[in-house]
């Protein structure tokens, strides 16, 4: 605020989706009430990098109509969850910085009813070169967390059946030329032709 009241153009880059648990209310707030005119780019959230570095999607059709987005990040506050709705077979979570409250939602879950056999991916670190991804289930969870010794940023994927993690060769080399690529509508102007050509 104090910057742009100041005549500075400025941006302010935030990882992942400022939307998706980055206190994006509270800046825009700010900047409404300086009369500071902003615009907000969204980014591509961490549950989002998470399951494409797994090559799985969040939502399948016939799978689930449903998808939540919860924070571990303040205990006291995660306990409010409606835990029977998540427990039920079928259910689906990304569950952001999760590694504290991960012996909490494992409990919780199986407390309400969950199949201990659930799957959970976790990427610790998504989309980042030092990024780690591994596959649990609901019971084995805390201790598959404490075994890996993950220790930054992390999304729980809850729910979702991932295949086995891309291990980090493969990760060094993913887009071989050749190689099919992925990408949404927005990405292709972004890309080289001679990688589109390759792509298709």
């Amino acid at each position: 605020v104090r910057e742009a009241l100041d005549g500075a153009t400025v941006a302010r880059l935030k990882s992942g989706d400022p939307a998706v648990f980055g206190r994006l209310d509270e800046e825009t707030e700010a900047l409404r009430e300086a009369g500071v005119p902003f615009d907000v780019t969204p980014g591509v959230t961490a549950a989002s990098s998470a399951a494409a570095s797994f090559g799985v999607s969040l939502t399948r059709r016939g799978r689930n109509g449903a998808f939540r987005l919860l924070t571990g990040h303040d205990v006291s506050g995660f306990a409010e969850q409606d835990w029977r709705t998540l427990a039920r077979s079928g259910s689906q979570a990304a569950v952001y910085m999760g590694l504290r409250a991960a012996r909490f939602l494992s409990g919780r879950l199986l407390m309400h009813g969950a199949d201990p056999q659930t799957p959970v991916a976790i990427a610790e670190n998504a989309s980042r070169p030092e990024e780690k991804l591994f596959r649990t289930t609901l019971a084995a969870l805390p201790d598959a967390l404490a075994e890996q010794k993950a220790e930054g940023p992390s999304v729980l994927l809850i729910g979702i059946d991932a295949p086995e993690a891309v291990d980090d060769e493969r990760r060094s080399a993913r887009c071989p030329a050749g190689a099919a690529i992925e990408t949404g509508p927005r990405s292709f102007h972004d890309t080289p032709s001679h990688s589109l050509e390759a792509a298709q």
